[in-house]
């Protein structure tokens, strides 16, 4: 599998290949997801099944290796959201109906 050069996202990547096909992809913007008030509704009674605290879930898992973020910055990224007070739950899975797991120690 391909690798990233550091500091570049896929987004951009991906943007990039249409120049030599003629393609001016304009600039890359950050994605935002919107979500319709059913599927909040879903999350909100998921989320208050697994903990009373606000936070996040962190997918780690992927269906292609060359798609897992490396462990190393997993971790990073729990310690730096745990020191802002952040709760984190794991999600390792991918199938649906698993329940993540809280973070510990790290």
């Amino acid at each position: 599998a391909r690798r990233l050069p550091a500091g570049r996202s896929a987004l951009v990547q991906h943007l990039e290949a249409l120049r030599p096909l003629g393609v001016d992809p304009g600039e890359a913007t950050c994605p935002r997801l919107f979500l319709r008030a059913a599927e909040l509704d879903h999350g909100r009674a998921l989320w208050a099944r697994w903990t009373s605290q606000p936070g996040v879930v962190l997918h780690v898992a992927a269906t292609q290796p060359a798609k897992e973020w490396p462990i190393e910055h997993a971790v990073d990224f729990v310690r730096r959201l745990a020191a802002d007070g952040v709760t984190v739950l794991a999600d390792d899975t991918c199938t649906a109906g698993d329940s993540p797991k809280k973070f510990g120690a790290v």
